[in-house]
């Protein structure tokens, strides 16, 4: 459903009245940052997974069992962070959650 023009005046002015007030909740509700911070977790889960394929191959060469701990327990830590945003820990659940502090509608 489409906004009003008075509608979407009144949504720019809200915006703008937010940035001044709370600059750094703005940067942080909009959807750059929000797109940004997916990105950052599904790239540094893949790294982290690549990271650990790389020492798996060095754990096997070497045949150090070590290693070879070392870069599972990265590898399931690198799934993880990427899969973060995809189990409901990302945007909008967990620490990033936009809270909605109303009290519940009542039936009656």
């Amino acid at each position: 459903m489409a906004l009003s023009n008075r509608e979407q005046q009144l949504l720019s002015e809200i915006e703008q009245e937010l940035t001044v007030d709370d600059p750094r909740l703005a940067t942080r509700l909009s959807l750059h940052d929000t797109h940004a911070r997916l990105v950052h977790l599904v790239l540094t889960g893949l790294l982290t997974l690549g990271c650990s394929v790389i020492l798996m191959v060095i754990s096997l060469t070497t045949g150090s069992p070590i290693l070879g701990d070392a870069a599972f327990i990265l590898s399931i830590l690198g799934v993880y962070i990427a899969t973060i945003p995809l189990s409901g820990g990302g945007v909008g659940r967990g620490k990033w959650r936009v809270h909605n502090d109303s009290p519940p509608e009542s039936s009656q």
